[in-house]
């Protein structure tokens, strides 16, 4: 028993032919133009003068001053923010012990006010 083609086969066979051929056109024509664009190279810089050296150089040893200050500033700055968190150090723990003196006051308050209690009771009861 033979089979039979499928009708239309070699009709797409054909047509996936054509795009084929037509992509791989369009691919040649696009390498063939851009060669000279991706070829294109930059001109190079102009190479800097003498004076335009020297000029540079001046302006980066009167800025090495300014650089200096800024770091000294800095460090300064730096300084005090350690100092002040030193400071803030004390104070917390200042705080903290306030906080713990403050509850065991209360603690004591309240073991007060018990025995007060019991005794308000112990003199009722004995007054009966």
């Amino acid at each position: 028993m033979s089979r039979r083609p499928v009708r239309g086969t070699r009709r797409r066979a054909l047509v996936r032919t054509r795009f084929v051929l037509a992509g791989a056109g369009l691919v040649l024509a696009l390498t063939a133009t851009m060669p000279g664009v991706a070829a294109a190279v930059p001109p190079p810089p102009p190479n800097p003068s003498d004076t335009d050296i020297a000029a540079a150089g001046s302006a980066v040893d009167s800025r090495l001053g300014q650089v200096g200050q800024l770091i000294d500033a800095i460090a300064s700055a730096n300084q005090q923010l350690a100092q002040l968190d030193d400071e803030v150090a004390v104070k917390r723990e200042g705080v903290n012990k306030a906080l713990v003196d403050l509850q065991n006051a209360r603690d004591a308050a309240d073991v007060a006010a018990a025995v007060v209690g019991a005794a308000q009771q112990a003199l009722a009861d004995a007054g009966t």
